[in-house]
C-alpha cells in the first residue's frame, strides 16, 4: 500500500531554499515540488470571431512569453480540434508542428487547412492506411497516448500533477537570441500593460506580469501570434443551432464548456490549459449585433452595408417625425388616409407572409454575450462590419485557462433579486447593482443595511423565462451574504449566472461566471426541485471560492476543494432549511457512503484518466468529503473545543488572497492539516489516517445494558468493517472481516444492490479500474478516535458521553445519572377502558373517579414523556406490545435506556456513529 502520509525527503528538492525568499506558513512537509517549465505566459489577448450560422470561430491570440531559460528553442501549447494558420513569433515567421489526436477526417479533407498544403501522402505510415492492421495497434496507442495515460503518482499520491498533452510545438527561430535584459528594458519594450501588483507569487517564480519584470533574472520576451480556426468543436465550446438545423434563429447559442480537465480551454483558444499557468487576460470577442445579422457580412463600402445604413438611418426619421408631425389639411389628410390604408394592407399582407415562414422571430432582438466581469466589460462597434460589434473583458488577476468562460446568444438579463423588508414583494437589491443599472430601475429597491455583501450579480437567460428564473434564484442574494460573513468576501470583481438550454450537465463554473441547465428551473407551484436546485446553485457559488480561486495543489487533493465548496453549501442549507433538514440530509448522504464505499480508493489517493470529467470521476468525492470535513468539524469542537472550520476555511482563503499557498492559491493536503492542527492546538494525524489516506468506513455492533445495582451503563463496541477482496467492488459482496449470522442481512443485500446500480452508471469508469488491473482497498481493521454517545435517561434528558475508540473491541461502562427509582405501571382497570366511550367510573357521576385520579397523578410524580402514550389494553394489542417479566437483577426492558445506537444492526450502527466519530 502507498505511503499515507504527505511527506517528502528534503533531499528531494532541486534547488535549495533561497534566504531571501519570504517565510511561507506552509506545513513542514508540503513542498512545492509543483512541475516547472522553462517559460511563463506573462499575458495572453485573444479575439474571438464568432460565427453561429456556420458554426465556426475564427481566432487570433497573441502570447507574451516570458522565458526562464536562454537555452529555449521550443514553445509547447496545448491545442486541439483546430486549423492552425499562421504562427509569428517576434514578428518573423516560425515553424511549428501539430499532432493532434482529435483530428478527423474533416480537418484532413480540407482544402485550405494550411498545414496540410505540404502535405505527403504515404500509406506505410499514415493512421487512415487501408494497410494498417492490427498489428500496428502500438502505432494507434502511441497516437491517443493521453486516453491511455494515468494521470495519478501510485507512489506517491501528493505528486499526482496533470499532465500536458502538448499538441502545438513551436520552434523559436534561430535568428531570435534570447539574453538577459535590464527589468525596466524588457518592460518598456513590451506591448501590453502588466497587471496591477499582486502578492500572489510562487517559490522563486513569481506568477503576475509585474513581478515578472520587476524579478532579478529577466530575458528576451516572446511575443507569439497565432491565427487559427475552430470548425464544429465538439469540447471546449459548444454551439446550438445552425443554419443546417431545423431550430429557430431566435434560440441560437454558443457557450464555453470545460467538463474535461486539461482538455477543455485548449479546444477553442492555444494556450497552457494547466491550473499552474495563470496569465493575465484580456478577450475580445466578435459578434453579430442582433439576429438578422447572423451570418452575413457588412463590410463597410459594400452595397450590402450601404442597405443596412439607409434601413438604420430611415428608422431614426422615422421615431422623429412620429414625434413631431405637423397637422395636416382635410384634402391632404384624405389622400394620406388612402395611401396608408394601401400600405397597411400591403404591409399586413408581407408581415402575414413573414410570420408564417420565420415563425414571427423578431430579427432586432440582440445579440448579448455573458461575460464573468460585469462591471468592466465594454461594448463597441466594429471598426469594419457594421452588422457586428466587439465585446471586450479583462482578467488581471491570475485566472487558469480551464476557468475562463463565456456566453454568446440572444439572451435576456435580469439583476439578482430579493424580498423587500416586511413585504412579500420583489424588487432587485441595491447593492447588488451597478449606478448605473440602480438608475435604470424605478421603484422601490430593498436595502439590507445589515448586509455586507457588494457583489454585483447579473442572471441571463432565454426569452419567456424570466419568471422560472427569479424563482429559482430568489435564495441566491442570501447565499451571497451567507457567504460573505462567515467565510469571506467573494473572490471576484462581479459574479454571473446564465441559465442554458440542454446543457449536457447540470453546472459548469467558471471564475465569475456559472453557466447552469435550464433543467435546474422550476415554477412557483412546484416545491419538489426547490431543494435539489437551490443546493446545486448553492454549491456553484461555494466554488468560486473553493475550486476555482482556490485550487487543488494535485489531482490528488481535488477532494479538499469539492469538499469545502459542499461543506459551505451544506452550512447554507443548514440556515435556509432548518436544523432537521441538515440532520436528515447529513445522514441520508452517511447511508449512501457506507453503501457504496466498499473495497474503494482513499480520498487522497484516487485513480484518473485522461481526460478526467469533472461530473462523472468526481462524483463519489462530491459525496463523501463533504461529511468528512463534517466529522472533523465534530471533532474540533467537541474534543479540542475549537472554533472548527469556521476558523479554518476564512483562513485558507485569507491566504490563498494573500498568495501564501503554493503556486498562490493551490492547497494541498498537509497545508489543509497543518492549518487545523493550529486552530484545534492538537494533532490530527490519526483522523487524516483514518478518513484520507486509507478507503473504507467504519462498521459497528453495539449492544447495551442496564446494570441496576452498579447503576452503570455496560456497552459493547464491536467494529466489523467491510472487506475490498473478492467480495468488495467487484462481486458486490459485503465482505464482513466478522460474520453475524442474525442481524444485518436485509441491510447487507440493499447495499449490494446499490452498489451494483453504482457500477451499472459508471460501466466506464468500472472498466478502466478491471483494465488497469486496479487493486481493492481494504479498510483499516480499527477507526480511532474519540465518539460521541448521546444516552436519554428516565427522566427524559439527554446526557453526552465522549469515548475514546482505541481497538477493534471496545467495552465501557457509562456511569446512569438520573436516581434510579422502578416506576410501576397503573393497569387501567375495564372501568378506565369504558372512560374512552362516555361512561363515568365509580358512582356513575365521575366525580370520585376525578378526584382519584388527581390524588394518584400527585403522588406519583411521574414525568410526562413526549409523544403519544399507548397504555391502554387495547392500544397494547393493536400495536402487538407486551410486558416482560423483570430477571432477577431486576433489569426489565422499562429498564432499557434509549442510546443512540442501541441496535444490533451493523451498517445502521456505522451511519449513526460515524457522523460523531
Amino acid at each position: 500500500m502507498s505511503t499515507p502520509f504527505d511527506h517528502s525527503l528534503v533531499s528531494s528538492r532541486n534547488t535549495p531554499r533561497n534566504m531571501a525568499t519570504p517565510k511561507r506558513h506552509h506545513h513542514k512537509h508540503d513542498i512545492d515540488n509543483v512541475p516547472s517549465q522553462n517559460f511563463k505566459i506573462g499575458y495572453q489577448k485573444v479575439s474571438l470571431d464568432i460565427d453561429l450560422a456556420e458554426q465556426t470561430i475564427t481566432g487570433e491570440t497573441e502570447l507574451t512569453i516570458l522565458p526562464q531559460d536562454p537555452s529555449l528553442k521550443q514553445v509547447r501549447l496545448d491545442c486541439r480540434g483546430m486549423q492552425i494558420k499562421s504562427i509569428i513569433i517576434n514578428q518573423r515567421k516560425a515553424n511549428f508542428e501539430y499532432n493532434d489526436f482529435l483530428q478527423n477526417d474533416e480537418y484532413l479533407n480540407d482544402e485550405n487547412n494550411h498545414v496540410l498544403q505540404h502535405f505527403d501522402y504515404n500509406p506505410n505510415y499514415e493512421f487512415n492506411s487501408k494497410q494498417r492492421t492490427i498489428d500496428q495497434h502500438h502505432m494507434y496507442r502511441g497516437k491517443f497516448y493521453p486516453l491511455y495515460s494515468d494521470q495519478n503518482n501510485t507512489q506517491d499520491p501528493p505528486s499526482s500533477f496533470p499532465e500536458s498533452s502538448s499538441e502545438l510545438v513551436i520552434h523559436v527561430p534561430d535568428g531570435i537570441k534570447i539574453r538577459l535584459q535590464a527589468a525596466t528594458k524588457t518592460t518598456a519594450n513590451t506591448n501590453f500593460s502588466p497587471a496591477p501588483a499582486t502578492n500572489r507569487s510562487m517559490h522563486g517564480t513569481p506568477i503576475t506580469t509585474n513581478t515578472l519584470m520587476n524579478s532579478d533574472k529577466v530575458y528576451t520576451p516572446l511575443n507569439i501570434k497565432i491565427n487559427y480556426l475552430v470548425k464544429n468543436s465538439k469540447n471546449g465550446i459548444l454551439f446550438h443551432g445552425g443554419k443546417h438545423t431545423n431550430i429557430p434563429k431566435n434560440k441560437w447559442f454558443c457557450y464555453t464548456y470545460n467538463n474535461d480537465i486539461g482538455c477543455s480551454a485548449s479546444s477553442w483558444v492555444p494556450c497552457v490549459d494547466s491550473f499552474y499557468e495563470k496569465p493575465a487576460w484580456d478577450i475580445n470577442i466578435i459578434v453579430p449585433k442582433t439576429i438578422g445579422d447572423i451570418g452575413e457580412t457588412k463590410i463597410i463600402g459594400t452595397k450590402a452595408a450601404e442597405r443596412a445604413l439607409r434601413k438604420l438611418q430611415l428608422e431614426e426619421m422615422d421615431e422623429d417625425d412620429a414625434n413631431d408631425e405637423p397637422q395636416p389639411d382635410d384634402t391632404t389628410q384624405q389622400q394620406q388616409d388612402q395611401e396608408h390604408q394601401q400600405s397597411v394592407s400591403q404591409k399586413e399582407a408581407q408581415q402575414q407572409q413573414d410570420e408564417d415562414e420565420e415563425d414571427k422571430i423578431d430579427e432586432s432582438t440582440p445579440i448579448t454575450v455573458a461575460v464573468p466581469d460585469v462591471i468592466s466589460s465594454k461594448e463597441s462597434p466594429h471598426t469594419l462590419d457594421i452588422g457586428k460589434k466587439i465585446v471586450n473583458f479583462q482578467f488581471y488577476n491570475p485566472v487558469s485557462a480551464h476557468h475562463l468562460g463565456f456566453a454568446v446568444g440572444p439572451f435576456d438579463k435580469t439583476p439578482i433579486m430579493d424580498i423587500k423588508p416586511g413585504t412579500n414583494e420583489l424588487a432587485p437589491a441595491t447593492n447588488l447593482l451597478t449606478p448605473g443599472e440602480v438608475e435604470d430601475i424605478s421603484g422601490n429597491l430593498s436595502n439590507d443595511m445589515n448586509s455586507t455583501n457588494k457583489v454585483p450579480t447579473m442572471l441571463y437567460f432565454q426569452h419567456g423565462k424570466k419568471t422560472e428564473v427569479i424563482n429559482s434564484t430568489i435564495f441566491l442574494y442570501k447565499a451571497l451574504d451567507f457567504y460573505s460573513k462567515e467565510f469571506g468576501s467573494f473572490p471576484f470583481t462581479s459574479y454571473t449566472l446564465v441559465f442554458i438550454e440542454d446543457l449536457p450537465v447540470d453546472i459548469c463554473g467558471f471564475a465569475g461566471l456559472t453557466l447552469a441547465s435550464d433543467r435546474l428551473l422550476y415554477t412557483a407551484d412546484l416545491i419538489e426541485p426547490m431543494e435539489h436546485t437551490t443546493e446545486l446553485l448553492s454549491a456553484a457559488l461555494a466554488e468560486q471560492y473553493s475550486g476555482i480561486n482556490v485550487l487543488p495543489k494535485s489531482f490528488n487533493d481535488f477532494w479538499l476543494v469539492l469538499g469545502i465548496a459542499r461543506y459551505m453549501a451544506i452550512q447554507f442549507m443548514k440556515r435556509l432549511f432548518g436544523l432537521n433538514h441538515y440532520k436528515f440530509l447529513v445522514k441520508d448522504r452517511m447511508d449512501q457512503v457506507c453503501d457504496l464505499d466498499v473495497g474503494r480508493r482513499p480520498l487522497g489517493n484516487q485513480l484518473f484518466r485522461f481526460p478526467v470529467n469533472i461530473d462523472q470521476d468526481f462524483g463519489f468525492l462530491k459525496l463523501k468529503s463533504p461529511l468528512i470535513l463534517f466529522i472533523l468539524d465534530r471533532r474540533m469542537t467537541k474534543t479540542d473545543k475549537s472554533f472548527g472550520l469556521s476558523r479554518v476555511i476564512p483562513k485558507i482563503f485569507l491566504q490563498a488572497m494573500s498568495g501564501d499557498l503554493i503556486s498562490g492559491n493551490c492547497l494541498s493536503t498537509a497545508h489543509f492539516q497543518h492549518v487545523c492542527e493550529k486552530v484545534a492546538h492538537h494533532k490530527l494525524e490519526g483522523f487524516f489516517n483514518n478518513w484520507i489516506h486509507f478507503s473504507g468506513v467504519p462498521t459497528f455492533r453495539i449492544t447495551q445494558r442496564f446494570n441496576r445495582k452498579r447503576m452503570m451503563i455496560e456497552m459493547t463496541i464491536r467494529q466489523m468493517q467491510r472487506g475490498g477482496g473478492p467480495t468488495g467492488i467487484g462481486s458486490g459482496g459485503s465482505g464482513l472481516h466478522h460474520g453475524d449470522s442474525n442481524g444485518g442481512s436485509d441491510e447487507v443485500h440493499d447495499g449490494d444492490a446499490i452498489r451494483k446500480q453504482h457500477q451499472r452508471d459508471n460501466f466506464v469508469d468500472e472498466a478502466n479500474k478491471l483494465l488497469a488491473d486496479d487493486q481493492a482497498f481494504d479498510p483499516q481493521s480499527v477507526f480511532t478516535g474519540p465518539i460521541t454517545i448521546r444516552i436519554h435517561e428516565a427522566d427524559g434528558t439527554p446526557y453526552e458521553h465522549i469515548v475514546d475508540i482505541r481497538e477493534s473491541y471496545t467495552k465501557i461502562d457509562i456511569q446512569y445519572n438520573t436516581k434510579y427509582r422502578r416506576v410501576k405501571k397503573k393497569k387501567l382497570d375495564d372501568n378506565d377502558e369504558e372512560d374512552g366511550t362516555g361512561n363515568s367510573g365509580v358512582g356513575g357521576n365521575g366525580k370520585k373517579s376525578s378526584k382519584n385520579n388527581n390524588k394518584n397523578d400527585d403522588d406519583d410524580g411521574r414525568v410526562q414523556m413526549l409523544g403519544d402514550i399507548l397504555t391502554s389494553s387495547s392500544e397494547m394489542e393493536a400495536w402487538g406490545m407486551k410486558e416482560d417479566d423483570v430477571d432477577e437483577n431486576g433489569n426489565g426492558p422499562e429498564n432499557t435506556v434509549n442510546t443512540a445506537n442501541s441496535t444490533s444492526n451493523n451498517n445502521a450502527a456505522a451511519k449513526s456513529i460515524t457522523s460523531r466519530s
